[in-house]
Parts: structure tokens; sequence; C-alpha cells
């Protein structure tokens, strides 16, 4: 099975490798996404087992932190992450590190690894769970998923077009009722910053207030008069 390398320390495959091309690569950290294949342990490597299957539902996202964690503490030596094809958990959990640690979208994410393993096919559950840890990062999705002749996969979307949780009703609501507490001081700095930003976080936080007054008949007039104080 061959080896994909993703960064100078850390690369990518199926459970298939022999201890030589471990050793080649340096390899002291080994990421087994899987908990029905045998690994044998081998000195000088330590060896974290997820056990996660190649399921929709399989909880994936929750070692997305602590994989990257891992990866990024080891200094002794590259990582190899890998999983029973390297086609799925595997790459999954790299795209993960790459939001997580170098800051990329999952789209960048996606790229990079696509362009040394051509044929990675994360399953839809984990497609899902990436979207949503790309929006912790990034607020927003840089791809959105479509179903195709070769199963879902991910399209890019437009820089004008991206998908942001802020498009939710409650999402919008719960910001307008944090705006509600924010104490006066902090409202004081506020307007200094939004005169820096050229107002753009003024008029989002007056349309997330207005839209919750058109919902509610709670007036809201009150909340947004320090958006036009100045």
């Amino acid at each position: 099975m061959a080896i994909s390398q993703i960064t100078p320390s850390l690369f990518l495959s199926g459970v298939a490798v022999n201890p030589a091309a471990l050793a080649r690569r340096k390899v002291t950290l080994l990421v087994l996404a899987a908990d029905e294949l045998p690994f044998p342990e081998s000195a000088g490597i330590d060896l974290l087992r997820l056990p996660i299957r190649d399921e929709p539902h399989a909880p994936l996202a929750q070692h997305f932190d602590s994989v990257a964690e891992r990866i990024q503490q080891n200094r002794s030596g590259s990582t190899l992450v890998c999983c029973a094809a390297g086609r799925s958990r595997s790459p999954a959990l790299v795209m993960a590190f790459l939001i997580k640690n170098e800051g990329l979208s999952l789209l960048q994410a996606y790229q990079r690894v696509l362009e040394v393993r051509p044929f990675i096919r994360p399953n839809a559950g984990f497609w899902r769970q990436l979207l949503e840890y790309e929006r912790r990062f990034h607020l927003c999705n840089s791809v959105r998923m479509v179903a195709t002749s070769q199963g879902v996969l991910p399209e890019a979307v437009g820089q004008n077009t991206r998908v942001c949780p802020g498009s939710s009703t409650g999402t919008l609501r719960l910001v307008a009722t944090l705006c509600r507490t924010i104490h006066a001081s902090v409202m004081f700095h506020a307007k200094r910053l939004c005169r820096t930003l050229n107002c753009s976080y003024c008029f989002a936080i007056s349309s997330i207030l207005l839209l919750q007054e058109k919902e509610s008949s709670t007036p809201v007039g009150s909340s947004i008069c320090f958006l036009h104080s100045w």
C-alpha cells in the first residue's frame, strides 16, 4: 500500500506498511484509525489506536482535536496516519489536522491530500463532521457536498456564496441576545472598532436585531441606537 506524504513530517497510508518503510520515513508516531485491524507494535514507535469503523455514523470528529495535538507534539520524528486502505478515516483525520494546525479551509485541505492521494473517499458522515469542524475555525464552509456517480463528493463554494452559520435564524437570535447583554463600556469600544472597520460590524449587528424585531413583537430600537450615535 502506497504511503503518501502530506507535509515533511506527516504521512498517510493504508494499514499494510512494512517496518522498513516506517524506518525510512523516521516514523515515531503511528495513528491507526481502525478497531477491526491488528497492528504489531514496533520498537521506537508510539501507537495511537482509534476504535473507529468506516461508517457514516461513527464519531470520528471526537478524535479530531486529540489527533491533531499528538501530531503537532511529535517532535521526535514523523507521523503516519493510517486506516484499512487510506481512503476514508485517515484522510479525514489528516484534513482535520490541516484545518486546525495549518489554518487551511476544508477545500484547501482536501486539495492538499487529493493531490498526493487521488483515490481518497471519506464517507458522507465524515464529510459532515469535517464541515462542522471547518465552521468551528473559519465560521463558514468552503465546500458543499454533491451527489455524483462516484458517490457524495465536495464541491467548492464561491466566495460570495459561502455557507455561514449566521444565515441560521437560530444563530441570529443567539447573536442578537448576546448583543443585548453587552455592557455599556463594551458598546463604547465596539463603536470605536466599527469606525475602524467601516461600520461593517455595525451593519451586521443592526441587521440581526432588526430581523429579530420583525420575527417578534418586541421592539429593539433601543438596542441598536448606539449604532447611529456618531
